[in-house]
């Protein structure tokens, strides 16, 4: 017996369109192969969230970073300092130059600190220990410490 495929519906799909698409509800009983958009949208929402806030936690330990670095520099300058005065034990800090102390640097080369706020801090030699300044007149330690080796030479 053989059933027509135009007068014979099931649940208002013809007989065709039910072999077709499997039965009337297809889009319920059709198995999940892919994301939805809404599900795509909310993981890339909390990537976001997740990125942001990393990059909130990340700003403290670039400051240290750059606060060790500059100690490092300014210790640099300190021992350049003392060589300087033990090879010319009759002068004197205040009179100490960049070009003075250049030869006694490692590699022969003057430290640039890192940039705080698009600014670059330079080395005041003609004070010992040397300090980091910024603007020309200030002295630039935003630790507060002169000891604690975070843009100063520290205390060992």
């Amino acid at each position: 017996m053989r059933i027509s495929t135009q007068s014979h519906s099931t649940r208002g799909l013809t007989l065709i369109e039910h072999e077709r698409f499997g039965s009337p509800d297809f889009r319920a009983s059709r198995s999940k192969s892919g994301f939805t958009l809404v599900e795509m949208s909310v993981v890339i929402a909390v990537i976001l969230l997740l990125a942001g806030a990393a990059s909130l936690g990340i700003k403290p330990y670039l400051a240290y970073r750059d606060g060790r670095a500059a100690g490092e520099m300014l210790r640099a300058v300190k021992a350049a300092q003392l060589m300087y005065l033990s090879d010319n034990p009759s002068a004197r800090v205040a009179n100490l130059t960049q070009a003075l102390l250049l030869p006694y640097m490692p590699n022969g080369a003057w430290p640039t600190l890192p940039s705080v706020n698009g600014q670059v801090p330079t080395i005041n030699c003609t004070v010992f220990p040397p300090v980091a300044v910024l603007n020309g007149a200030t002295t630039y330690d935003p630790s507060g410490s002169p000891t604690d080796g975070l843009w100063d030479v520290g205390q060992y």
